[in-house]
């Protein structure tokens, strides 16, 4: 279950229910901080990530940037590897960091680095109702089920129709004649037992 999922849930035992914090807290297997949470928004909080620094890693940060940035001059074969990048601050500079740590920063700045599509992309802001975006691709998937004709249209025929029908069918017919088993076919809007 989402956390929006159980937020509604949540909401729900305290307004319709009419329960209480604690017995929502106990029923649904949370604090009964999260129930109050969900009193007052709808919507759960965002997530806290904390922000931390990477004490072994931190000050050589600009070096392995350095690196990689001079690598993308060089040709693809003489490019630094994570574990070569590893093996030179520890030779050069005494690094005391694992393999791993270096292996995730060097995959964080070569993503940041190749990133094509932030170089390109173009932000756009639009407010609401400046502009609008149609894509008419399966006009004739939805369309032609009803004859190509616009929704409204097609709408209006079908309730004028089954107006029409309902007018046949609904007609005053007294107990005297239904007793006797069927109706004739023209009392019931048919003739010669075909649909008018």
């Amino acid at each position: 279950m989402s956390r929006v999922e159980q937020f509604e849930d949540i909401r729900k035992d305290l307004n319709e229910e009419g329960m209480s914090v604690r017995g929502v807290a106990d029923k649904h297997r949370v604090h009964r901080r999260k129930v109050r949470q969900a009193r007052e928004s709808a919507t759960p909080p965002e997530r806290k990530v904390p922000e931390r620094e990477s004490p072994a890693l931190g000050e050589f940060k600009p070096i392995i940037r350095e690196w990689l940035e001079a690598d993308q001059l060089a040709p693809r074969k003489q490019r630094h590897t994570a574990h070569r990048i590893w093996q030179r601050l520890r030779d050069e500079h005494g690094a005391r960091i694992a393999e791993s740590t270096v292996r995730c920063y060097v995959a964080e700045v070569r993503f940041e680095l190749d990133n094509v599509l932030a170089r390109v992309t173009v932000p756009q802001q639009h407010g609401p109702g400046e502009e609008a975006e149609v894509d008419w691709w399966n006009r004739r998937r939805l369309l032609e089920p009803i004859g190509m004709i616009p929704p409204a249209e097609a709408e209006a025929l079908y309730y004028s129709q089954t107006s029409q029908l309902r007018r046949l069918w609904l007609k005053p017919v007294s107990l005297h004649e239904t007793r006797g088993g069927s109706l004739p076919p023209a009392r019931l809007g048919l003739e010669g037992g075909e649909f008018q």
